[in-house]
């Protein structure tokens, strides 16, 4: 079976999956959670907190390039309060710090999604070398 599109869906099937004995490959509900837990029927490619690795391995390489030390980049985050987002916020908190970066900013983005001033307001005054946003859409 192939999986859902989230990760939220993917943990609502897994029991069943489980039950049944039906493999499901997933390819977009890669919360570290649901690999976690001891399920034998889920498979997947990489979970979350895979992802972001080579684009901070890239800016710390090309550093240079803008005239700064890697350890001087300033890194801004803002993320959805869903398990992949928090997965992605552990990533970049953690390529970051291997990296020697400093994260300026840390947000939590608002359930709905309609206002991200605070945010956008920070990054535009600290003017951070590199920006994350993470979040799931959900049409209404």
């Amino acid at each position: 079976m192939l999986g859902p599109y989230s990760s939220s869906q993917t943990k609502a099937m897994l029991p069943i999956i489980e039950k049944h004995g039906v493999p499901m490959v997933e390819a977009n509900g890669v919360a570290r959670e649901l690999f976690a837990k001891g399920y034998r029927h889920i498979f997947a490619v990489s979970a979350a907190g895979d992802y972001l690795d080579p684009a901070f391995d890239l800016a710390a390489a090309n550093a240079g390039k803008l005239g700064k030390e890697a350890s001087s980049m300033t890194v801004a985050l803002a993320v959805d309060a869903d398990p992949y987002s928090r997965d992605v916020r552990a990533e970049v908190l953690g390529d970051a710090g291997e990296h020697g970066m400093r994260v300026v900013i840390d947000d939590e983005l608002p359930p709905e999604l309609d206002d991200v001033t605070v945010t956008l307001a920070k990054v535009k005054t600290l003017k951070p070398d590199i920006l994350v946003v993470s979040g799931m859409s959900v049409a209404p």
